[in-house]
């Protein structure tokens, strides 16, 4: 079973590159690649006890495909993509700030991080998380904030603090005598989470190529 997704998800992969050129095929394969992280995404949340905090912070892993299609699609417009991208972007980091809150279980993974990161003790780890979990909150309420150096603010920090969580998981892991073990698990680790940083870096750019003026057929963003 796992193999089998292995290669959907190989295969899902060149859809990226054929919509372009190929829409009806890259359109087809980014759905099978979309459909098969939601599966993966619910499969993942029953592993970790059916939260729903959890399935909101793989929400930018298994929506990611279904956003390209949409840029694609005939029912596109900015006001709808913003809207979606936004959402999509607030939802994971939600789901990231409960678990650094505490809200759920702090994972051991991230203590451990937080320890080798920066050579601090547990304490420290659990309470510098939990500065992380409420600016995680913060982060993502501030997409939604009518004024620019906000929404701003916010998007900067979501895509530091996507980028650092990423490469966490091969900086903490990173033994020169085991090395093996680094790019059989963490590698996938880390390049999974590339779209915590990407999706919202991409949102980055987005606005400012439209400089701040965002208009669609529903009338003007509430953003930027």
């Amino acid at each position: 079973m796992t193999a089998a997704m292995g290669i959907g998800f190989l295969v899902a992969a060149f859809g990226v590159f054929l919509i372009a050129k190929a829409p009806s095929v890259g359109k087809l394969l980014l759905l099978i690649g979309g459909v098969l992280c939601l599966f993966h995404a619910f499969l993942d949340t029953k592993a970790h006890f059916g939260r729903l905090g959890h399935f909101a912070e793989l929400s930018l892993q298994w929506f990611s495909p279904f956003l390209l299609l949409f840029l694609f699609s005939k029912y596109y417009s900015d006001h709808r993509f913003h809207l979606s991208i936004r959402i999509t972007i607030a939802l994971t980091f939600i789901g990231h700030g409960l678990y650094a809150w505490g809200y759920y279980p702090v994972p051991g993974h991230f203590q451990q991080m937080m320890i080798s990161g920066f050579g601090v003790t547990n304490s420290q780890a659990l309470g510098m998380l939990k500065v992380a979990g409420f600016l995680d909150f913060l982060a993502a309420a501030c997409l939604f904030i009518p004024v620019k150096k906000w929404a701003h603010a916010g998007l900067y920090y979501i895509i530091i603090w996507g980028f650092l969580t990423a490469m966490a998981r091969l900086w903490s892991n990173l033994e020169l005598n085991s090395m093996s073990n680094l790019i059989a698990f963490w590698l996938s680790e880390t390049t999974v989470r590339f779209v915590h940083f990407l999706v919202p870096l991409a949102l980055l750019f987005w606005w400012k190529e439209k400089n701040g003026t965002l208009t669609s057929d529903k009338g003007p963003s509430l953003i930027v």
